[in-house]
Order: C-alpha cells, then structure tokens, then sequence
C-alpha cells in the first residue's frame, strides 16, 4: 500500500514538471572547483564581516559601559578594552575558514580595540594571539577564549596585566594594560536578519541585521545604550517578579476553579504571568530610551540626532506608528518626542555644569544576578576584556 501512494506521488512530481515554463536562456556552465573557490571566498566574507561588527559594538559599548559605572549598582568589573574570537566561535565550513585566515591557530585573537581604552594606549595589535596571560601559557586548544576571558577576570579594577602576544610573522613580545572600571554586562552578535537587539540582564545582545539598519555609530550607540539601560536599571528582574506576582493571582483563580469541580490545568496562573510579565513594559521601554541617552551623554557621544533614529525605524515598521493597547513599546512618534526632549534636557543640565544623572522618579530596582563567563559561539560572539 505505502509503495503504490509513493509511486503515485513520484508520478504526480513528474506529471508536474513537465507542465512547468522552463528558461529561454542559454545556461551558463559553472566550473564546480570554481564555485567551490567562490563558496570559501564567500565564507571568507562572512567572517570577516563577523569579527568587524564585533569591533563596532565593542568600540561603541566601550564607554558607555566606562562612563555607566555610576548607574549599574554593584555590577562592576575590570576591564581592558580589548574584543577576542577564536576558531571554536564558528561552527561548519567556518571553523576551518577562521583557522586558515589565522594561520590556523586555535589561539584566541585580538579582533578589535575600543578607542579610549586602556588597551588603545598599549602595543596591542588587532590579530594578535594571546599566549600567555602574566606568564601562565594559554595552551593552544579549543578552550583557549575562555581561558583567557577567566584569568582576565582575576584581576582587580586599577590592576595591571601582562600578556604574551604575537602577530603572525613577528617574535613573541610582552604587552602590559592596566583595567578600568565598567559595567558587567557581556557584548553579543548573534548571526541573523532581524533588526533587533534585546537584553537579558547579563548581557547585550544584537542581531546582524540590526548592524546593517544602524547606519552610523551615533544609532548603533543609541541601541547598545537602550540595552545597557535595561540591564543597569533592573528591568529584566521586574518583569520576572511582575510574572511571579501574576501567576500568583492566577493561581488563586485557577484553586477556586478546581473547588468548583473545573479542571482549568493551569490556564489563569499562565495568563496570570503573562499579564504580570507585560505590566510596564512601554514604562521601561522609554525609561531605556530615556537612561540610554544619558549613558551616551555621560561618555561625551554626539545625542542631538538620536531621535531621528525613531523616524527610519518607522519607515521599516511603520505599525510602530499607531499607538494601541496591546504594544509592548511606546510608539515611534512618542519615543522620538521623549528623546527630544531628553536632548534638550541633558542640554541644560550640560550647560548648567550639572552632573549628567537621569532624573530617576524612585530608586532603581535591585540588579540581576552576576554574568555567566561561557566560551562564545559563531552566534553568540562576546566583547567581553
């Protein structure tokens, strides 16, 4: 019975075809070692796309996370400046092509350096291999990102490092960078087309298509800086607690059911924390917008064209336009009127000689709990010394 239905499919697929309007062009014949050429070129492509997007949100959190440190709580740590990747961020064909484009080495590598950092005003180099931190070797090996990532965070705020670096082609050479204070929030690329970034409480986190949509490094602060907000003003553990508290009443009304003789299996507790997880959602969404302005502020970035940002969102989205009950986020037009009006607040307090602070209603709610240090993969690609 099964082969006579697969033989009928095979039949209707070939009746199908024959039907089918074929191309009137002549066919260009592809030599098949040449597109395997171009496959890898293309891979090449992808890669080093990869570690420069990398280095563009490194080099635009940088300070952000430097000048924050008055906003993120307790959430300190030491760091250099510094953005690594190593083969074992890259999964497939793209293993291999990260090894061959350095030398095929299983080192970590220095892929991009934050200006104004400490590691700017070093003799560290972008390709460098990271050999040795303060003389322990970091063995060649998958594991060697982590390595260094976990005896970097060793190291105390103030505190000198020495590592053990060499460019391809040149001897081993010492390299000593003293860390700053910045916020202990990890950077994040994520492989995709969604013009998108979100945070988690421990790290900020961006699509590629969001590296394509923010054009210039004025936007893409603007977005990393919304993160860090959510991040440094405990948005994240909020909605959990708003869900617990949800899911409590529902609970209740799902108890009361059951005394009734109703079997609701669980359907108000999971409506109940929906609710609780969506309460002030728009509230910390333009409180994100609001403190994202003046950690950008704080580290002396250019904020007079960030509202405009709202208007090209709009263009791609334009449903974000309207206002309606059901949103998660405030509308463009209100988000581009709120930051203007943060502009020209920030603007006074600048003139003013005050000190760049939001304007906070109460006190921020405590900050989630403390980063995870795991080894980033080809989508997930961290910022993290």
């Amino acid at each position: 019975m099964r082969g006579g239905k697969r033989l009928f499919i095979v039949a209707a697929i070939i009746l199908f075809m024959a039907g089918c309007v074929a191309p009137t062009t002549k066919q260009q014949n592809v030599d098949p070692e040449l597109a395997a050429r171009e496959a890898e070129k293309q891979r090449e492509l992808v890669v080093v796309g990869y570690q420069n997007d990398l280095a563009r949100i490194h080099n635009a959190a940088f300070v952000m996370l430097h000048a924050g440190v008055d906003l993120c709580g307790e959430r300190i740590r030491p760091t250099f400046g510094f953005s690594m990747l190593s083969a074992e961020d890259f999964g497939g064909d793209y293993y291999e092509t990260y090894r061959r484009l350095n030398q095929y080495s299983n080192q970590a590598h220095v892929v991009g350096i934050a200006d104004g950092s400490p590691a700017a005003t070093s003799d560290l180099k972008l390709g460098d291999a990271v050999l040795a931190v303060d003389v322990v070797p970091i063995p060649a090996e998958p594991g060697a990102l982590a390595d260094v990532f976990a005896a970097l965070r060793e190291f105390d705020v103030g505190q000198a490092t020495t590592l053990t670096v060499r460019t391809y082609g040149e001897s081993e050479r010492d390299v000593t960078i003293t860390s700053v204070a910045t916020c202990d929030y990890d950077l994040q690329l994520e492989m995709g087309d969604l013009v998108n970034a979100y945070a988690d409480g421990d790290n900020v986190v961006l699509y590629s298509g969001m590296m394509r949509f923010a054009a210039s490094d004025t936007e893409l602060a603007a977005v990393i800086g919304h993160e860090i907000a959510h991040n440094a003003m405990g948005h994240i553990a909020a909605k959990s607690a708003n869900a617990v508290a949800g899911a409590g009443v529902g609970l209740i009304f799902d108890v009361l059911a059951a005394v009734a003789g109703v079997n609701t299996g669980g359907d108000f507790m999971r409506a109940g924390a929906n609710i609780g997880a969506g309460a002030y959602s728009i509230d910390f969404e333009a409180e994100a917008d609001y403190v994202g302005l003046y950690l950008m502020a704080r580290a002396g970035m250019p904020i007079d064209e960030v509202p405009n940002f709202w208007r090209r969102m709009a263009m791609v989205n334009p449903g974000s336009i309207e206002s309606n009950h059901g949103a998660s986020h405030p509308s463009t037009p209100e988000r581009f009127l709120a930051l203007e009006n943060a502009v020209e607040e920030i603007a006074g307090k600048i003139a003013a000689g005050e000190n760049l602070m939001p304007d906070l209603a109460i006190e921020p709610s405590p900050r989630s709990a403390s980063a995870d240090d795991g080894a980033s993969k080809f989508k997930k690609g961290e910022s993290n010394p």
